[in-house]
This record gives C-alpha cells, structure tokens and sequence, in this order.
C-alpha cells in the first residue's frame, strides 16, 4: 500500500471497498500493529499508533473483528466475549448488552466456539470486540461466507453500535451492503484510494470503474 490518506470522524460509518488484494485487510492490520513495515502517519485522536503495541491501541479505543474470526475454539462463547471485557476500555457495552443484540450467544455461552455455525461465530467476533468498548470499531469482512440472513442481522447491529458513539470502518466486498450503512466510502485499487465521497454522490457506474480500475 502507498499514499493512502483517510480520515474518520466522530460518530461515523466510513466504508472501504475493492477487489480482492486491494489493500483492504492490510489497511486495518497497518492501524493495530499487526501488519509489516509502516511509514507515515497514523493518528488516533492525539495518539501516535506507530509508537504503541497492539494490546496498548485496544486500551486506548480501537477494535478490530479480523477476517475470519479468529476465535479461539477449544473455549466456550462466553470466555471468548470475556477477552474483549478484559484487553479492551471499561465502558459502556457490557455482556448483556451484547447478548441483547445476539440472543443465541446467551443461550449458547457455555458452548465451545467450534461447535457454532459461521455465522455464530461471527456473532461472537464482533462481540468480543464490542466489549472492548471501542471508540473506533474495525469491521473486516464480515459477511464473508455467510448466509443472506445472518448477514441482515450482523449489519443491523452497525447503525445501533454508531448511534452508542462509536465510530466504524467497513470493510466489504460486497459494495452494496457497505455502501448501504456507510457516511462515507473509499475503493481502494491495488493499494491505493481510486476514489473516495458519499454514498449519494457516486453513481454505480463511477465506483465499479474505480473497483475494478477499468
């Protein structure tokens, strides 16, 4: 990736789109330490985040829900969710909280993660990050693989999430979903912004050229 400059505001849904090997992933993975070599600026609120470990930069506010869960399996739902409550900020998003939001991890708390379909697993990925209590929540592909359904149900939480004062990125594929909660956008293209704006302004056509770099 080179010459990426984005911004995200207070209390806002910002979304990063593009093909696979855009940079996407990488991007987030650059903001919590766990990329490779990083040069430039990257600021969280008056933080430097090149000079802090990863476990430092989930106590000063910032999730992330990695693609592909990264759950840990041989451990039950809830002490998986217990480990956001642990690494992350105290604040307002508490378990039952979170419960409210995916009644099937109450029922299912003392299951090990293995034994839960993806999109449950998916569930608890992004509650184990809300108890964190992020004020800057990273959201990495995660309607990958998932049923029409439980995608609705995973992208209904986002706006409620928002509306408790936490900003979010998104990162998708699937430019419709994304665009669809989203403030703001940018299409990353070979790991570089090709195009950035709001939803409204950017007609389908635009923002497939720019996916695509056709």
């Amino acid at each position: 990736m080179h010459d990426v400059d984005l911004s995200v505001g207070e209390g806002e849904i910002v979304s990063i789109i593009g093909a696979n090997g855009a940079g996407k992933s990488s991007f987030l993975k650059a903001l919590v330490r766990q990329a490779g070599r990083v040069t430039g600026s990257a600021r969280f609120a008056r933080d430097d985040l090149a000079v802090l470990s990863t476990r430092d930069i989930v106590a000063k506010g910032i999730a992330l829900v990695p693609e592909g869960r990264k759950l840990f399996p041989s451990l039950s739902v809830f002490e998986n969710l217990r480990i956001g409550w642990e690494l992350g900020r105290k604040g307002g998003i508490a378990l039952d909280q979170v419960y409210e939001w995916f009644p099937v991890l109450l029922e299912r708390r003392d299951q090990r993660t293995r034994e839960l379909s993806g999109g449950q697993q998916q569930m608890v990925a992004l509650g184990r990050a809300l108890l964190a209590n992020p004020r800057l929540l990273l959201c990495d592909e995660i309607s990958l693989g998932l049923a029409p359904r439980i995608v609705n149900e995973l992208y209904e939480i986002i706006p409620r999430v928002r509306d408790r004062g936490v900003s979010v990125i998104v990162v998708e594929q699937d430019i419709t979903r994304s665009l669809a909660v989203a403030d703001r956008f940018y299409c990353f293209l070979e790991g570089e912004v090709s195009l950035s704006g709001r939803p409204a302004d950017a007609n389908r056509e635009t923002i497939m050229q720019h996916y695509f770099g056709a």
